[in-house]
């Protein structure tokens, strides 16, 4: 009797995605490359000396993936200060509606004579053979602006971490409008800019975004699967870096309740190098809940009123929710009013997940959650 031997299962075929990290790089990842159950990290554009390609190992439990086992791509091999640091690389990431997200740890500066480390998360979009029309992004977006500046030869920062909501217009013909701290809608002079195609050979999937003004606010753009973009700010001159990432989200009005639940956040912990703020390498946790109206931080176990599309000075930012512990109009001297001391604002990304910034007196805080339950 002949037998026939079963075919072998194919091997699954490699996809790529491409993105941003939260510190400021432009990314590659390419799942199961160069082979099953593999994966390739290229670091396409850094701003902190970051080039060439990791290649590690991934473990999946359904949507997550935990990545380990880093070595170096021979065919594009990163710099010797990387390699010396892969044992402490952390990666882990999970694939589903809103796209490919997920955080990044143990990331060395190489940023003129720097040693500090870099973390924070990451957010990239399956390539795609063709790019979306400029026309299907017209509209009004909200915008977490977080960006630093620092020294080419040090590597430490001048300036920053600067954070702030904003909000964007963009037209059919990739004219953008940007306002900072108020509704594009009522925004008196805002700034103007114009997006373009990027290099699709070095940036698939990706736009360029210059603002107009000659300033820092220039970088590439990329579209994601959840009705909203990431923008990798990218600018070097006259030994200044100016570098971060803006989560763009398509204006709608937050309901009630929407935002009720238990959500896991985490964020890059920073510590003093001298008396400057420096990241550490490392990623801290924070467990915020929203139920009735209200935020509770666990850490602090303190519990703020939760306003939703609001900002300060009575500004409407639909999609926006703020919790403070003091008046948020207060005018600088008014012995009648309280001005916050901190505040947590959040801006929706998806269905599970928001942006977040942690805004305290002399410290500004850049992170994500996820909704735990």
């Amino acid at each position: 009797m002949q037998t026939e031997t079963p075919a072998a299962p194919a091997a699954p075929s490699p996809i790529k995605y491409s993105g941003t990290l939260s510190f400021g790089d432009t990314i590659a990842l390419t799942i199961d490359a160069p082979a099953s159950g593999k994966l390739k990290l290229s670091f396409v554009d850094s701003a902190f000396g970051l080039r060439g390609t990791l290649i590690g190992v991934y473990a999946r439990t359904g949507e997550n993936f935990s990545v380990s086992g880093f070595e170096a791509d021979s065919a594009d091999p990163p710099p010797s200060a990387l390699i010396a640091k892969l044992a402490g690389l952390g990666l882990s990431f999970r694939l589903g509606m809103d796209g490919l997200v997920g955080e990044i740890s143990g990331v060395p500066s190489l940023l003129g004579t720097s040693t500090s480390m870099l973390a924070g998360d990451l957010s990239a979009s399956a390539v795609a053979t063709d790019m979306p029309p400029l026309s299907s992004l017209a509209g009004t977006y909200n915008v977490l602006m977080n960006f630093g500046i620092y020294d080419q030869g040090t590597g430490k920062p001048q300036l920053g971490p600067v954070s702030t909501p904003a909000s964007m217009r963009f037209d059919a013909e990739g004219n953008v409008q940007l306002c900072t701290s108020v509704d594009i809608a009522t925004c008196a002079t805002p700034q103007l800019g114009r997006l373009t195609l990027a290099d699709q050979t070095r940036f698939p999937g990706a736009y360029d975004l210059v603002m107009n003004g000659g300033g820092y606010f220039r970088g590439r753009l990329f579209v994601n699967p959840n009705a909203g973009m990431r923008f990798d700010m990218n600018y070097a001159e006259s030994g200044v870096v100016a570098t971060g990432t803006w989560t763009i989200q398509r204006a709608r009005v937050l309901v009630a309740d929407e935002l009720n639940g238990t959500w896991a956040c985490s964020y890059a912990n920073r510590v003093f190098d001298g008396a400057t703020a420096v990241l550490d390498g490392t990623l801290a946790r924070e467990t915020l809940t929203i139920a009735g109206g209200k935020l509770t931080i666990a850490s602090k176990a303190l519990t703020l009123p939760l306003l939703l599309n609001k900002f300060q000075d009575g500004v409407t930012l639909n999609g926006v929710a703020i919790a403070a512990d003091g008046d948020l109009d207060a005018e600088p001297g008014d012995p009648a009013a309280v001005p916050p001391t901190f505040a947590h604002v959040f801006l929706k990304t998806g269905a599970d997940s928001l942006a977040w910034l942690n805004l305290s007196v002399g410290s500004v805080v850049q992170g994500t959650c996820r909704r735990a339950s």
